[in-house]
């Protein structure tokens, strides 16, 4: 999946609401990169000095631990189709609306671990 910083969608927030030109316009904002989870938690272990794994968790497993934890059904249900959706190509898709619109370049999730190693590291 493309994660992107929230930074990156306020900046594309602050130039579609103050610049002429975005009317009637709909952006896809994405990061600068898909990443698997695995690789998500090989970056913030690197970032984070600490061993951070990723685990698959079977879809069927994990909607039974949602229910086991008194999720509803429906709402188990919800969650499963928005992860579905994010793990599909559909999710990997990387635009260039950042550069394009706000005229920066997108922040990896290289410097976002980095910046916010602190708060991960906090939660121990």
């Amino acid at each position: 999946m493309a994660l992107v910083d929230v930074r990156d969608i306020a900046a594309v927030a602050v130039k579609t609401l103050t610049d002429r030109g975005h009317e009637g316009k709909a952006y896809t904002i994405t990061g600068p990169e898909a990443l698997t989870y695995s690789e998500v938690a090989g970056k913030l272990t690197a970032a984070l000095g600490k061993p951070v794994r990723y685990v698959d968790v079977p879809p069927e497993q994990f909607k039974q631990s949602l229910l086991g934890a008194g999720m509803p059904d429906w709402s188990a249900d919800a969650l499963l189709e928005i992860f579905e959706h994010v793990v599909k190509p559909l999710g990997a898709e990387v635009t260039n609306v950042i550069a394009e619109i706000a005229k920066k370049e997108p922040i990896t999730f290289d410097q976002f671990a980095r910046d916010h190693a602190a708060e991960f590291g906090s939660h121990q």
